[in-house]
């Protein structure tokens, strides 16, 4: 197994893998296995550097000088420059998300379960309405009509 072929067995033999973030990223500029993440920091940072002769004054100050730009983040900045830009972001921000009956059944539901409440309390109170009526109409002495409709809410008020 290659370093880079991790990225393809991650799934079918592991879920996880400890690996270069070097090779994540030239996967990504490749456009390849954009459902992979890194996650989390670094476990060891490898050293980079070039051979150079212990002794001298030359060796010393190119050291210090290495030190000096690798701690303002000069050499980071120098490998990113050097890495292909990362298509798995293009891809992410171009592609459309799109919702299907089942990421929305759950609004549904709450939509028909209200609209069914809403359903029965109209006719329970219609049903009510007409049963006080009527119950009003069967004693009327009077000799008006027995059968009077209940009015609706807005008429009531006015």
């Amino acid at each position: 197994i290659s370093q880079r072929n991790v990225l393809n067995y991650i799934g079918q033999y592991c879920d996880a893998a400890v690996m270069d973030k070097q090779d994540l990223a030239a996967a990504h500029g490749d456009g390849d296995h954009c459902d992979r993440l890194c996650v989390g920091d670094p476990i060891v940072y490898e050293t980079v550097g070039m051979p150079l002769s212990a002794v001298g004054t030359i060796a010393r100050q190119l050291s210090q000088v290495f030190a000096a730009q690798t701690k303002k983040g000069a050499w980071e900045r120098a490998k990113d420059a050097s890495r292909k830009p990362d298509l798995c972001v293009y891809r992410r921000a171009t592609t459309q998300i799109k919702l299907g009956v089942g990421d929305l059944a759950g609004a549904f539901l709450l939509l028909g379960t209200c609209v069914g409440l809403g359903v029965i309390i109209s006719l329970s109170e219609r049903h009510r309405c007409r049963l006080s009526a009527q119950r009003k109409n069967w004693f009327r002495t009077d000799g008006g009509p027995r059968h009077t409709q209940c009015a609706r809410p807005s008429a009531r008020r006015g």
